[in-house]
């Protein structure tokens, strides 16, 4: 699952950007970049929502990084954990 704030498309492009509130600030154009990798995007729910409607979408090669291993431990906190400065 990838929350997204989907722009309408441009021309030839399924989604002209794809990239979360907080991701935008952290990244720049990651978004435009991400939307590239969007092949399809069919809308399962709530149509008349426009932007916010649920959608289905195909990829190829997208870009992610999984910070949760399957038995519930979190990189980001074994990160912080680790590097903390004692005292």
């Amino acid at each position: 699952m990838y929350y997204v704030g989907p722009t309408p498309p441009g021309p030839g492009m399924v989604i002209s950007s794809a990239q979360g509130c907080l991701f935008r600030r952290a990244t720049g154009e990651a978004g435009a970049l991400i939307s590239r990798t969007i092949k399809k995007a069919d809308i399962v729910a709530y149509e008349d929502l426009g932007t916010e409607a649920i959608r289905r979408m195909q990829v190829e090669d997208f870009p992610t990084i999984v910070v949760n291993d399957i038995y519930g431990n979190d990189l980001y906190e074994q990160g912080k954990k680790r590097y903390r400065k004692i005292g």
